[in-house]
């Protein structure tokens, strides 16, 4: 958030070199405060590294038909989640709305609707359960991208912050769940989560560019809409296995 809000307002006083120069030198700051401060690990026992029990633990987690549509889960939600905030940018530029650079950049800060709702995922998912949790939240991100296509700033926002908010609830009660489901090998587990959601990041932020390019907004909600429903039947999925 902080990176798309500081860039967003500095645009427009300075080059886009300049903003991303200074958003990489923060960066580095925060890096290098975090190594010195952080504390020493406790009860950490290190072992050697043998490749065949690292390829153990990677097949113990494919082999897990709800770990694969956890990690497919991770890929669909992150991936949909940067598409909207990379083009909502210049979806914003046009008419009606026309806003400035400045404008823009601070209505990333949608991303706090996160800070309630990541945590409360988690009361959500032991009150009503996961597998009941995960689609209610897919559907939420559907109902706010919808909301988006309404050419009203008030009403693009509200839908930015219900988006925002049923993202981080659903990230947050997908990658709970792989670590309650891959007992075993639980590190390897997230981190197989981890490495696709950053995919969808990558792969789905990126593509979603030629949908923009060539079918505007109203395309590229229509492509998300697409992808977040395939996330929806993944989830009913994985509530279908999990009664």
């Amino acid at each position: 958030m902080g990176g798309r809000v500081i860039a967003g307002v500095l645009v427009d006083f300075i080059s886009w070199q300049i903003a991303t120069l200074i958003i990489g030198v923060l960066n580095l700051v925060i890096a290098v405060t975090f190594y010195m401060i952080l504390p020493a690990s406790k009860h950490f026992k290190a072992y050697p590294f043998q490749f065949s029990r690292f390829k153990e633990s990677f097949k113990k987690n494919l082999a897990d038909p709800k770990l694969r549509l956890l990690f497919a889960e991770g890929f669909i939600l992150m991936g949909c989640f940067v598409t909207v905030f990379n083009y909502m940018s210049y979806h914003l530029l046009e008419q009606p709305f026309e806003l400035s650079q400045t404008w823009i950049g601070l209505i990333s800060i949608a991303y706090l609707a996160g800070i309630y709702s990541s945590p409360r995922a988690a009361s959500w998912g032991q009150r009503f359960g996961r597998d009941r949790v995960l689609p209610v939240m897919l559907i939420m991100m559907l109902l706010g991208l919808w909301i988006m296509l309404i050419p009203s700033i008030w009403l693009v926002l509200f839908g930015l912050i219900i988006f925002t908010f049923a993202f981080f609830a659903a990230h947050s009660t997908s990658s709970s769940w792989v670590s309650v489901q891959s007992l075993q090998y639980r590190a390897v587990g997230s981190s197989l989560y981890l490495f696709s959601y950053y995919m969808g990041s990558s792969l789905l932020g990126s593509s979603s560019g030629l949908i923009w390019g060539n079918f505007g907004w109203n395309g590229l909600s229509l492509f998300t809409s697409a992808v977040l429903m395939l996330g929806l039947f993944f989830a009913l999925q994985l509530r279908y296995r999990s009664s």
